[in-house]
C-alpha cells in the first residue's frame, strides 16, 4: 500500500491555503532552528513526539479559548509541524509501504 497518491516526480503546483499553511509551518520551524540543532527532531522517539503533538494540542485549545487568532495559527503550525515531523521519521524509516 503506497503512502501517497501524488506523483512526486511532477512538482504540481500547491492549492494557495496549502501553500500559506506550509509557509507557516516553515516559518515557525525556521524560528526553532538554533534551539534544536543540525538534526532537530530526528533523534527524538515517536513517543516524545507524539506527547509534543497533544501539548500543541493543549496550546492550541488556550489560544481558542483566549481569541488570540495570530496565537490560533502559530499553535496550528506547531500541530502541523509535529504530525510532519511523525510523518517523515515513519515514511523514510520504511516502517509504513
Amino acid at each position: 500500500m503506497s503512502h501517497s497518491s501524488i506523483d512526486h516526480s511532477v512538482t504540481p503546483e500547491l492549492r494557495a491555503p496549502l501553500r500559506s499553511f506550509a509557509d507557516e509551518m516553515e516559518a515557525a520551524l525556521r524560528e526553532h532552528d538554533a534551539d534544536r540543532g543540525e538534526r532537530g527532531w530526528q533523534d527524538d522517539s515517536d513517543e516524545a513526539l507524539f506527547e509534543r503533538v497533544n501539548e500543541e494540542c493543549i496550546d492550541l485549545q488556550k489560544a481558542i479559548e483566549s481569541g488570540d487568532r495570530v496565537r490560533i495559527v502559530k499553535e496550528s503550525a506547531d500541530i502541523a509541524n509535529m504530525a510532519m515531523m511523525l510523518w517523515q521519521r515513519l515514511t523514510k524509516s520504511g516502517l509504513y509501504k
